[in-house]
């Protein structure tokens, strides 16, 4: 129904694309390279994706790192083999291809059923439901309900005053305006205050001074990666994410020494 606010940042980032492609191939490398070399945010390092990116923008709104930033996180061939010019990259470009017919909005939809949804909202449905023993549906992805939204253009899905239209005008004025246009309530968790305060030292021993960091990761450019965290260039997430896989490896290594002995 076009509802999330996400919808607009690969909506954007696809009419940028579109100007951009006229600009030529080797003008828009250099200067995303040097975008790369000056990036002091994560909206510049989106920038200097965007005038290379051989996959459709979308995927730049969902990316924790960008190629240039993979190779400063890992060491040696690590940063050859975690690049996208393997098997993810060419579903990238599949997607991209199967969605090229279709409309900004409807492809953006398309891409995010394939992508976000089954590898995070429906994979973090299914594990927290089974954790707690709970029987969870989801209605609104009734594969007949998705084939049939997806075949209405999608300029009746976006409406400056309306949020999801389609879905509230089939309501026919059942619910109040006061529920229609309230904001989102979703539930987030602090993350971000649990990493500053409650976690920090914790996360300061690996990340800054390296206790405990595995090998596959580039000790100078992970204390880098937490330096801009704590000056509010870079989002929680990246550092969690890299905390978190560097936390698996180290369980990896313990279960793979013990059933060695």
């Amino acid at each position: 129904f076009g509802g999330y606010s996400g919808y607009v940042r690969p909506l954007q980032f696809e009419r940028a694309a579109q100007m951009l492609a006229f600009v030529p191939a080797a003008l828009r490398r250099a200067a995303a390279g040097l975008l790369g070399a000056l990036a002091s945010g994560e909206r510049i390092r989106r920038a200097s994706d965007l005038l290379v990116t051989r996959s459709h923008p979308y995927f730049l709104s969902r990316q924790l790192f960008n190629p240039q930033q993979i190779n400063r996180l890992l060491v040696g061939d690590w940063r050859r083999d975690a690049g996208l010019e393997g098997d993810w990259g060419s579903r990238h470009e599949q997607l991209t291809y199967q969605t090229a017919a279709t409309d900004p909005i409807n492809r953006a939809s398309a891409l995010e059923l394939q992508t976000y949804m089954l590898s995070t909202l429906l994979r973090d449905t299914d594990q927290m439901s089974m954790a707690h023993a709970l029987e969870v549906r989801v209605p609104l992805i009734d594969h007949r309900l998705v084939e049939a939204l997806l075949a209405i253009p999608g300029r009746y899905k976006l409406d400056a005053e309306t949020p999801k239209p389609l879905l509230t005008k089939a309501l026919n004025g059942a619910l109040p305006p006061a529920i229609v246009h309230r904001p989102k309530q979703g539930f987030t968790f602090p993350f971000e205050l649990w990493l500053r305060e409650i976690m920090h030292e914790r996360l300061r021993a690996v990340l800054e001074s390296g206790e405990g960091l595995s090998p596959l990761f580039d000790a100078a450019g992970v204390r880098t990666l937490w330096g801009q965290f704590l000056t509010g260039r870079v989002s929680w997430s990246r550092v969690w994410a890299i905390f978190m896989l560097n936390h698996w490896l180290g369980l990896q290594q313990v279960l793979w020494q013990g059933s060695a002995g």
